[in-house]
């Protein structure tokens, strides 16, 4: 019987080197482990600027590189507008177009960007309404569609007639233009940060950009479609204004 140390016994150490690989095996890689996340974001020199019956909203295409070792994880991208340094708005990131495709529209809940990797999206950021707001919102509207559809209905109801609102009915969206419309003529600065799941920031930048007189004018003229239900109900997707921003 051989009574060798076990330290000297080849098998011993050859089971020992077995068993370290497999559990190295299930590990990440070194560098990744002490690389861990790092986001790098750049946006497209244009973006849209839009409202819902004043609220305002803003369309970015953002480009997340994750140049570390790590899995992203993002959670949320925000952006906070500004004017004259005064904080006007808080516009969470709420859709995307995957691939900035805009016949691909999802409701945003977050997604992940594995290490050496790009994507490439389209985002739309708008208000989140209090709940009594958006309830009241929800209400006007369907009273202004009904309206519309019977007056449609009335006159033939072929996709050529514009059918008109009663005023009254129209009038409540023209208040909450007047409450809540924020693209006066100015100088903004917009500040985009890029958030994980535990509302760590990840990757943040400011641009800057202008409005003139002639934008706000555009911008606050779209109401006036309101009656026939156009911005309210249906077409708002199309009421944007592009502008350029800068870094800074």
């Amino acid at each position: 019987m051989n009574h060798d140390p076990i330290y000297l016994n080849w098998e011993f150490w050859t089971a020992i080197v077995a068993a370290l690989a497999l559990v190295l095996s299930q590990l990440p890689p070194i560098n990744q482990l002490v690389r861990g996340v790092k986001l790098t974001m750049i946006v497209y020199p244009r973006a849209g600027v839009g409202h819902k019956v004043g609220n305002p909203n803003m369309q970015l295409g953002v480009v997340l590189s994750n140049t570390g070792g790590r899995q992203a994880n993002i959670k949320g991208i925000i952006i906070t507008v500004l004017r004259e340094g005064s904080t006007l708005a808080t516009l969470p990131a709420q859709i995307y177009s995957p691939e900035s495709d805009p016949t691909k529209q999802r409701l945003f809940v977050g997604f992940k960007i594995n290490p050496n990797e790009d994507q490439n999206h389209n985002f739309n950021f708008f208000v989140d309404l209090p709940r009594n707001a958006e309830r009241e919102l929800r209400n006007k509207t369907l009273v202004l569609m009904n309206d519309i559809n019977a007056k449609r209905a009335a006159l033939g109801n072929t996709d050529k007639i514009l059918a008109e609102a009663d005023p009254v009915n129209v009038q409540p969206f023209h208040e909450m233009v007047s409450k809540n419309f924020i693209w006066i003529e100015g100088e903004y600065s917009i500040n985009v940060r890029v958030e994980s799941s535990d509302a760590k920031i990840l990757v943040e930048k400011n641009f800057r950009f202008t409005l003139y007189e002639s934008d706000s004018r555009q911008l606050r003229n779209y109401e006036a479609e309101y009656k026939y239900g156009n911005g309210i109900y249906y077409g708002s997707e199309n009421q944007w204004l592009w502008i350029k921003i800068s870094e800074g």
